[in-house]
């Protein structure tokens, strides 16, 4: 099957839904992100990347919508102990080409406490 550049369907996988970002997802954003474990890995730059305020997340957020990239929010589809449903847990990005919306492209990010792998294989709806 071709690629198909991203657009603002959800992707819905077994345990989270992907959403595209929006300005208000920023303090979600914020509050999953916001560990010292996921910077530490260098995550988009590691530390000297690192937001420092929900401000600061939005800015980010307002930036990647504006150089043709495809930010999701990844949001629980159910209570678990991450959270409620509907709780971000994450991110994911996509670029403007078909080449970048293959599965495993792109930036993104999970809670520190999401098992590796369990944010995989969301469905993309026809």
């Amino acid at each position: 099957m071709p690629a198909r550049l991203p657009d603002d369907r959800p992707l819905v996988g077994r345990t989270v839904r992907l959403d595209r970002t929006l300005p208000d997802d920023a303090a979600g954003i914020f509050a999953a992100l916001d560990h010292d474990e996921v910077w530490a890995a260098g995550y988009s730059g590691g530390q000297a990347s690192r937001p420092a305020s929900i401000a600061a997340t939005a800015r980010v957020i307002d930036a990647a919508r504006s150089s043709g990239r495809a930010p999701y929010s990844v949001r629980l589809l159910r209570d678990s102990d991450l959270g409620e449903a509907g709780t971000i847990v994450g991110t994911e990005a996509r670029g403007q080409s078909a080449a970048h919306c293959r599965p495993g492209l792109g930036d993104h990010r999970e809670h520190h406490r999401v098992t590796p792998g369990a944010v995989a294989a969301p469905h993309v709806p026809a």
